[in-house]
């Protein structure tokens, strides 16, 4: 979501967290 603004830290991060949700599930 936050790829398109050029944020590469926020984008690692926010990737990170979906696959922290998708384990839990």
């Amino acid at each position: 979501m936050f790829c398109k603004y050029g944020l590469l830290f926020i984008c690692s991060f926010e990737q990170d967290v979906k696959i922290i949700n998708d384990s839990k599930k």
